[in-house]
């Protein structure tokens, strides 16, 4: 079996797209009826991970952490809420702004925009931030129970790109992922050249839709890659200048954790994993973890970034939280 094509203009394989957003999330059912019962996401199952098989992948000292999945309106994708018990995972700083590095926001687009806020307002998540623009182009920001920036597009960024949802029930889909970095130049390079990701054809925000999270006025550098149904953009703030992570600063504590590229074939995975350590990403450890059902590793980017490499067996979604867990196609009421 061989690699797919590359993408024009990537070397990025067809066979081979951002599959998972993975956030670290405190503990209780608040979390996870959020993104289910609030957002409008299906659950898909849950495990509990532990001992060397988790620390070869994430590299934390004897990890114990739950994992609850929820799949979105797309085959091949899904929200991963992580929960740490060991080690404790610390929440985001109080005075954090969406203009500090690392992994900031996420966007999705929803089918009903008013009714999504008003399911979120009931759980304790107001805009921080105006709604802009006229219907049906509106857009608002709120916060997850982990301080996550979560941004709500009433019109799809990608409508007409990517094939139609294959869960058209579903009330939100995810569609971007935002990252503060403090070099866009750099971290260009490690995205471009170093995962092989191209330049979207599209921009996905003006400088106006900074007032969504708390940044009216700011004056930015932005990039736009394409991801394969997932945008990653890319964000230097110039004013306000973004801050680096808080000193002690670990892949466990609250927020965004990283996004997953999904293989869906083993070749594509071997291949890849090749590739990224020959430009300079840095593998947790230096061979995957293999356990049957799937084969993973998360590797460091030279700018700071943490990315991962899963490739799931397709026979065993519904084990890895790639299934709706009850077979529903329905929004919440």
């Amino acid at each position: 079996m061989t690699d797919s094509p590359a993408q024009p203009g990537s070397d990025r394989p067809r066979d081979l797209a951002i599959g998972q957003l993975a956030l670290n999330q405190p503990g209780g059912g608040q979390t996870r009826d959020w993104y289910r019962r609030g957002l409008g996401l299906l659950p898909s199952g849950a495990s509990l991970f532990a001992g060397p098989p988790a620390a070869k992948v994430n590299g934390l000292p004897l990890p114990l952490f739950t994992a609850r999945w929820l799949v979105d309106g797309r085959d091949w994708v899904q929200i991963e809420l992580f929960h740490f018990l060991r080690p404790r995972s610390k929440p985001p700083p109080s005075d954090g702004t969406a203009a500090d590095h690392g992994y900031r926001r996420a966007g999705f687009h929803v089918r009903d925009l008013d009714a999504t806020l008003a399911r979120l307002a009931d759980r304790g998540s107001a805009p921080q931030g105006p709604l802009l623009g006229q219907s049906p182009e509106r857009r608002a920001c709120v916060r997850d129970p982990g301080g996550s920036w979560i941004e709500l597009m009433e019109a799809d960024p990608l409508a007409g790109d990517e094939p139609g949802e294959e869960r058209p029930g579903v009330a939100a889909t995810l569609r971007s992922v935002t990252i503060s970095v403090a070099d866009l130049d750099r971290a260009a390079r490690s995205w471009v050249e170093g995962i092989g990701l191209a330049e979207a054809g599209t921009e996905l925000h003006s400088a106006e839709d900074e007032a969504l999270w708390g940044l009216a006025g700011a004056q930015r550098r932005t990039l736009t890659l394409d991801g394969g149904g997932i945008l990653i953009e890319l964000v230097e703030y110039e004013r306000p200048r973004g801050r680096p992570p808080p000193a002690g600063h670990r892949i466990c504590d609250q927020g965004i954790m990283n996004v997953a590229f999904v293989a869906r074939d083993r070749a594509t995975f071997d291949r890849t994993f090749e590739r990224w350590v020959e430009r300079g990403l840095r593998p947790t450890s230096p061979t995957p973890l293999e356990v049957g059902i799937f084969r993973v590793m998360y590797f460091d980017l030279p700018t700071g970034e943490n990315v991962e490499l899963l490739y799931p067996r397709r026979w065993a979604w519904r084990l890895t939280g790639f299934r709706p867990a009850s077979g529903g196609r329905r929004s919440p009421r």
